[in-house]
């Protein structure tokens, strides 16, 4: 019997919840050019699963002072440093 792989993407719905983020929150910071990378399918959007995490990740601070990076989507923080 073939095993099954785990889902690589997730519709927005599902990414909100992975991210704990409401729905349209999302939807906002993706119009806005904020929030994870996300793939449009026709009229579906979709989020890769490796993609939140890498954007949970960079959302990371040692203090509520420290600011968030301030990253364009498809860019990662070596990138926006110059150090890539």
């Amino acid at each position: 019997m073939p095993s099954i792989e785990p889902r690589r993407y997730l519709r927005r719905r599902e990414a909100a919840a992975y991210v704990c983020l409401s729905e349209t929150t999302l939807a906002i910071m993706a119009s806005k050019g904020r929030g994870p990378i996300y793939s449009r399918l026709g009229k579906v959007t979709v989020y890769s699963v490796a993609d939140l995490d890498k954007w949970i990740s960079d959302q990371r601070r040692m203090s509520p002072r420290d600011p968030l990076p301030l990253i364009a989507a498809g860019s990662s923080a070596q990138e926006a440093s110059g150090e890539a």
